[in-house]
This record gives structure tokens, sequence and C-alpha cells, in this order.
């Protein structure tokens, strides 16, 4: 015994659920690309925030680390300034007499041993003469009278 025919359907149908087909298909499509791209922007923008509080919270932890070694650096300027006070010298001749020895070399090199951000420690006098620093000693014949910021010191000793 045979099948029964099967009922053809009409080209004009079969047509129309294939573009019906497509159709479904493409918009699922389009519909997966829009919200990949909406996600992305999403986390794009969620990205950028956390980064944005990362940096200010790295921003305020180097600040907080400058501070620090800015704060070493005066106390140890501050402690070479207070010996130099308590020498007690009268004039720029006796300030070379009493500090310009290999004992203030060694003080002074004592001093900034340990902090790798200060590169050299002078005393210099009133003149610009410098009397004593950290890099050699006997100290050679060396003037900072011309100097921006020997004059900036100079005109105001705060």
């Amino acid at each position: 015994m045979r099948p029964p025919p099967r009922a053809q359907t009409p080209f004009w149908s079969r047509l129309q659920a294939s573009r019906l087909a497509l159709a479904v298909g493409a918009l699922l499509i389009l519909l997966v690309l829009v919200a990949a791209l909406g996600s992305s922007l999403v986390l794009r923008r969620q990205e950028t925030e956390v980064w944005k509080k990362q940096m200010a919270s790295h921003s305020l932890i180097l600040a907080d680390h400058a501070f620090q070694n800015m704060t070493t650096a005066y106390l140890v300027l501050d402690g070479i300034a207070e010996r130099v006070r308590a020498a007690g010298v009268l004039d720029s001749a006796d300030l070379a007499r009493r500090l310009g020895g290999a004992d203030t070399y060694q003080m002074l090199r004592d001093q900034i041993q340990n902090l790798p951000q200060v590169d050299v420690a002078s005393i210099v006098s009133s003149t610009g003469d410098v009397v004593a620093f950290t890099r050699t000693h006997p100290v050679p014949p060396i003037n900072l009278a011309d100097r921006d910021y020997f004059q900036a010191h100079l005109n105001d000793p705060t």
C-alpha cells in the first residue's frame, strides 16, 4: 500500500515562511549585536570609574609619600641649620673658619647618607661662598651669589 500523497504547500507560502524566518533571524542577530554593544559600553564606563577611583587613591598615596620625604629632608636641613646657629658665628670669615673643616664635612655626609632624595647639603656664607658641602673636602672655590635661589633666600630668609 502506498502512502497517501502529501499536500503540496504552495510556492508563495514557502517563500513567505522563508522570508519570515530570515527576518526573525536578522532581528535576533541585530538584538544580540545591540545587547553586546550596550553591555560593552556599560562595562567600559564602569571600568573607567574604577580606574578613576584607583588613580585618586594612588595620587593621595604618592602625595603623602612626597610629603614624608620632604619632611624628612627638612628635618635634616633644620638640624644642620641648628648646628650652624650653635656655632655662634659672627661673619662670613668666622663661618669659614669654624665650619670649613673636615669634621663639618663628615657631619654633613652623615646627615644625608640615608636620604636618597637629598643630593647635596651645603653651608653657604651670606656672601655666597660655599663653606662646606657633601661632595668633597676641601671645598673648591664656589660662589653662589649670582644664583636666583641664593638671591631669594638672601632677600627673604624665612
